[in-house]
């Protein structure tokens, strides 16, 4: 706790003495996060998909990602970004998200 007159350092919110920041929620948000970016990040340097593919998938609920990122490519695949933007569409539909839909960054709950 601060002295007496002084303010509460924001940084330590929620982290009791003693206690990793690891074990709080925020410090199991941040690791989620940091691991769904990095398979998002090998899921787009694997099939060789584009910039753009990789901010659509960043964007999108991390249910959605994991369904587009089980997807097999056809064999005949002449565009692979192409093809998982429009698996990305059909998901997003299926799931009932709105047109342009983009996560909150911190629910992996399923929203309304």
């Amino acid at each position: 706790p601060p002295a007496p007159g002084e303010a509460p350092d924001p940084h330590r919110r929620g982290v009791q003495k003693g206690m990793s920041r690891s074990r709080t929620p925020d410090g199991d948000l941040e690791r989620r996060l940091s691991r769904l970016r990095r398979d998002i990040d090998d899921f787009v340097d694997q099939n060789k998909l584009d910039d753009r593919v990789a901010r659509i998938l960043q964007n999108m609920h991390p249910k959605d990602v994991e369904t587009v990122m089980k997807v097999n490519f056809p064999q005949d695949c002449r565009n692979p970004s192409g093809f998982i933007v429009s698996y990305v569409r059909k998901v997003e539909s299926d799931a009932m998200r709105p047109r342009e839909y983009r996560w909150d960054g911190r629910s992996w709950d399923e929203p309304p």
